[in-house]
């Protein structure tokens, strides 16, 4: 099962150019956050469940996702498995850091 997306997708930044060093610092703030629930061993399947659903609370989430629907493909891939992805590509889509999953 693979996952692919912009976890930042903030039109401003994404699409119109306007990324500067604070805009990179929140996207790379929240990226750390997904990799971090998408990736520990550290953390169980409940509480990575429970980070995943209160998405809107880590650093800088709303700015870079205003909308939750970019990272229902996740939320799916975790339901699907219950555990950590199995691991992640980072890579820069329009400027900006983003990630893709896999479980295999």
């Amino acid at each position: 099962i693979g996952v692919t997306g912009v976890q930042t997708c903030a039109l401003p930044i994404s699409f119109f150019g306007a990324s500067t060093a604070e805009t990179r610092r929140m996207n790379h703030a929240f990226e750390d956050w997904l990799l971090e629930t998408i990736l520990s061993e550290d953390l169980s399947n409940a509480e990575r469940q429970s980070r995943l659903l209160a998405w809107d609370k880590a650093p800088h989430a709303t700015y870079c996702h205003p909308r939750c629907e970019h990272l229902l493909p996740l939320h799916v891939c975790m339901g699907l498995t219950q555990r950590a992805c199995s691991k992640a590509y980072s890579l820069e889509i329009l400027g900006q850091q983003s990630s893709m999953f896999l479980w295999s």
